[in-house]
């Protein structure tokens, strides 16, 4: 009996909604990949994209914002009728496919700047325009899936407003101002996620596991958060996502399940992440859908290693309800520094993909 051949938007479909597609898919981040002849030739070979968009955008009306842009430094300053602020950002000048920049100052710098940034929160209206997320599905057509980000949990999202150290001492330096901020994001994104349910956007992130605080935070402060929200969005049909990156996703190995999120995406094995594919199947199940964040210092090791590396790990779990990906790709994406290294890579992982051939129903 002849194979049927899916396009990429078919291979997920089947994946997700519990069956076997014909081969296993690879879909990395549209933004981390190389654009010209290169892109087109992998594409032509079946690589996949995952396009992210959305249906909502957001303001502050009450905030004046200005930008600036020196020596590779952008820096952005917030004038709120309570204060003002500033982040800055060093930009990458070496050819980065994903025009990627390493954050050097974030917006609370001292307690006074708690009351700006609450302002800011409070201030952020979201309106629903649909023309950009439907352009996004109509052009990426059958070549993969679009992927809606609704930025974090309160209390992981407040370190992108004080960066990592500070706010590990915030919340017991200054609790009173710590908890508020996360109260003005609990109430941000409540706004946020219930104008999201109404939009078309069906394939959606809901926060992220960086590992980067214990298992008894992640139970008090972000497990409430998904059984708050996960209902609204299971209950209209939407799929949803957690970017679980977390190199010791070890330590929440039996966490995962409470959240009741289906779909675990970023998911690094190792040589980077703890958590071998078998050993995370065992625990979650059947019904998870484990999406494969590349490990890309595999690519270091050369093509052979890297296509064995490929079909070692994607037997090592003969459940089908998963497929290959890339969510990181390094700090700065691909440059002129590592380009050739990558492209041979994802060559690489389209051969060893070729060699695995199709499932065996």
């Amino acid at each position: 009996m002849r194979q049927t051949i899916m396009n990429n938007r078919e291979r997920i479909e089947a994946i997700l909604g519990g069956g076997i597609p014909d081969r296993i898919p690879f879909l990395p981040f549209s933004e981390l990949i190389p654009r010209g002849s290169y892109e087109r030739e992998m594409r032509a070979r079946g690589m996949g994209f995952i396009v992210h968009g959305a249906s909502l955008w957001s303001e502050m009306p009450s905030v004046e914002v200005s930008q600036r842009t020196r020596d590779g430094e952008a820096t952005a300053t917030y004038r709120t009728p309570v204060g003002e602020v500033m982040t800055k950002y060093r930009t990458h000048a070496q050819g980065a496919s994903n025009n990627a920049s390493v954050q050097q100052e974030w917006l609370i710098k001292g307690v006074e700047d708690y009351h700006a940034v609450i302002f800011m929160i409070d201030d952020t209206t979201y309106h629903v325009d649909q023309s950009a997320y439907r352009k996004a599905v109509a052009d990426l057509g059958d070549d993969g899936i679009v992927h809606t980000w609704t930025d974090e949990p309160p209390y992981m999202d407040a370190q992108y407003f004080l960066g990592l150290e500070k706010w590990s001492y915030d919340q017991y330096d200054h609790p009173n101002e710590f908890r508020a901020l996360l109260e003005a994001l609990a109430r941000r994104q409540e706004r946020r996620l219930q104008m999201l349910l109404e939009c078309p956007d069906s394939f959606i992130n809901l926060g992220n596991l960086a590992g980067n605080f214990g298992p008894s935070q992640y139970k008090e402060y972000i497990l409430p958060y998904y059984h708050r929200y996960v209902p609204w969005f299971r209950d209209r049909g939407k799929r949803l996502t957690i970017h679980a990156d977390a190199l010791n996703l070890s330590r929440y190995l039996d966490l995962v399940p409470l959240t009741e999120v289906k779909i675990i995406e970023a998911f690094t094995p190792p040589p980077v992440g703890d958590l071998a594919l078998r050993d995370a199947r065992g625990a979650w199940g059947e019904d998870v859908t484990i999406w494969i964040n590349f490990p890309e210092t595999v690519f270091y090791g050369g093509y052979d290693a890297t296509r064995r590396y490929v079909i070692e790990l994607l037997q090592s779990d003969p459940c089908p309800n998963k497929f290959l990906g890339m969510t990181e790709m390094g700090l700065m994406g691909v440059n002129e520094s590592n380009e050739a290294i990558f492209k041979e890579g994802i060559r690489a992982i389209m051969d060893g993909l070729d060699e695995l051939g199709p499932y065996r129903k």
